[in-house]
């Protein structure tokens, strides 16, 4: 796992990145992997960034674009989690850190940092600061969740066992907090999630709110959809809040969209099809299933941080119908942005308004100026950039209360 020299940027003056990744933000099938590309390619304004991969998928081979470099630091066989066993113990590190703060990764980052010269190391969800060795360059935090939120819906099929989830939920709280202590800054993705987790915080932490993005340029507002008979649901199942949402449309939306001739299209998952629904599995290009729906549906009743999902829809200019939950942290407003539902009457009422064409206009032209002025690229690219320079404007990092 010895990790490979960073290629040089073609402009050696601009400043370079570390950013340690919680898994390859390429290719961007998640809302998590889009939210760090994003982020990464407003950093490439002004600096060159390499990415450390520690977990999940193996990053691509070659950069997608000039000044980023991506190198695999991820440790997966059993003798490597085994090894880091002690570092849990000692410092009563939740078992889902086995992935991100092993002895051999931390190794490596350290090489990495004494073979270049890195402006500052922005840390991917706070679990990559397990692989931040002492006396670094100034460490940043980037959020994508309230973790101990996060943590109280897993489940054990996905986390490893019963044992390890049951750690995982009684010691991510008070390690998660301690994570973002031992930084100079944090990057939050609501004014939400910054209020519940700033009070626990250091007093001098530097932190500001870079929002989820979407790439407004990329994404353009279609025209209406010619039929109005398929509504859109996007999302992976292996995310419980997802998985939820989709056992709500099938048991108690699906059916009685059948009765109309509506069929909800589940994207990102795998599945039988039914009356009213069917799956589409995993695809290359959500594009054509947004032309085709003239909504999207996001029944979510749990989760944490902000849901791009209801960006994208809004950027592609389709009418959302959404929970309370699945709008959280994003400051929107009822009835200009999106229809509110919460319960199966609630999403009839709401898609049978949407019959109305004046109405799906009015809500899909504010919504993409929502996104436009607030959750664009450019947006959040610049807020984590001027949060980069404010923790780079002292030279003396924070070390990490780890070994």
């Amino acid at each position: 796992m010895a990790p490979a020299h960073p290629t040089s940027s073609d402009d050696s003056s601009r400043p370079r990145i570390l950013w340690l990744a919680h898994d390859s933000p390429v290719p961007p099938v998640s809302g998590g992997r889009l939210r760090s590309l994003s982020l990464i390619n407003g950093l490439l304004q002004q600096y060159d960034v390499t990415v450390a991969v520690l977990h999940g998928d193996a990053p691509p081979q070659n950069a997608a674009r000039t000044g980023l470099d991506f190198v695999d630091l991820r440790g997966r066989s059993r003798r490597d989690q085994i090894a880091c066993l002690p570092v849990l113990v000692v410092h009563a590190m939740p078992p889902t850190m086995r992935h991100f703060a092993q002895p051999r990764q931390r190794a490596a980052v350290k090489y990495l940092l004494a073979e270049n010269a890195f402006a500052a190391i922005v840390a991917d969800t706070p679990y990559t600061t397990g692989a931040v060795p002492r006396d670094s360059p100034p460490l940043l935090v980037n959020t994508h969740n309230v973790e101990r939120e996060v943590w109280t819906e897993a489940r054990a099929e996905v986390t490893g066992g019963r044992l390890r989830l049951m750690l995982d939920r009684a010691l991510v709280g008070r390690w998660e907090v301690g994570a973002l202590n031992a930084a100079r800054g944090v990057a939050f993705c609501s004014q939400r999630d910054r209020d519940v987790l700033l009070p626990r915080l250091r007093p001098d932490l530097l932190s500001a709110v870079v929002p989820n993005a979407v790439n407004t340029d990329a994404l353009q507002a279609m025209p209406d959809a010619e039929e109005h008979s398929q509504v859109l649901f996007v999302g992976r199942l292996s995310y419980p809040p997802n998985a939820d949402a989709v056992a709500f449309l099938i048991d108690k939306l699906a059916p009685r969209l059948a009765e109309t001739g509506t069929t909800v299209v589940f994207v990102g998952a795998d599945g039988d099809s039914g009356p009213g629904y069917r799956f589409a599995g995993r695809v290359s290009d959500l594009a054509p299933f947004y032309a085709t729906s003239f909504a999207v549906v996001v029944p979510l009743f749990s989760g944490s941080g902000t849901r791009l999902k209801v960006l994208e829809a809004m950027a592609y200019g389709r009418t959302v119908i959404a929970t309370t939950k699945a709008v959280e942290g994003l400051e929107l407003v009822a009835g200009h942005d999106y229809l509110p539902a919460e319960t199966a009457d609630d999403f009839v009422q709401a898609l049978s308004r949407l019959q109305d064409a004046g109405l799906r206009q009015r809500l899909t032209v504010h919504a993409r100026a929502t996104v436009e002025a607030r959750f664009s690229c450019s947006t959040a690219g610049a807020a984590l950039r001027r949060l980069v320079e404010e923790v780079t404007s002292g030279n003396d990092g924070l070390p990490l209360d780890t070994p």
